[in-house]
């Protein structure tokens, strides 16, 4: 029996077929998500004690500590505007996969209004860290953040 390739044709799982393949499209093209896969040193967590919220966030790094990725994952269907993540850096960061994506069956709710993605990090203590950002989360949803410049 072959594949049901015509289910395709319905949004919600050609909005799947596409999340996986961008998924896909960013852990290859971003070393921090697979070069230290078996080392400590490619993980810490932000928050994994958010049951109030339901929520948990981590970082990876890859092996040049200055290259990681924020990870923020929102388990309920509520959305929180202005939710503040610490940051080990100050700079701009942008929203390099949000699977809340119209594209992929979501809802739509971006991350930020900024047409890039670009959100600037802010001289405010957070999760350990002297830098924060303040994003929307989807709900249901799981957005990665790679920092792009110094810009502050």
């Amino acid at each position: 029996q072959s594949l049901d390739w015509h289910l395709l044709e319905h949004i919600s799982h050609s909005g799947m077929q596409q999340t996986i393949k961008d998924l896909n499209a960013v852990y290859t093209s971003t070393p921090a998500l697979y070069e230290q896969d078996t080392s400590p040193a490619g993980f810490a967590w932000l928050d994994s004690n958010n049951a109030e919220q339901s929520m948990f966030s981590f970082i990876r790094y890859a092996k040049k500590a200055e290259d990681f990725v924020v990870v923020i994952c929102n388990l309920t269907p509520q959305v929180y505007h202005d939710y503040v993540i610490g940051v080990p850096k100050a700079g701009a960061y942008q929203v390099i996969l949000n699977t809340d994506k119209a594209d992929y069956f979501g809802s739509g709710v971006e991350a930020t209004n900024h047409a890039e993605q670009i959100i600037v990090s802010q001289a405010k203590e957070s999760h350990g860290f002297n830098q924060s950002i303040s994003v929307s989360l989807p709900g249901l949803a799981t957005i990665y953040l790679k920092k792009v410049s110094d810009e502050s």
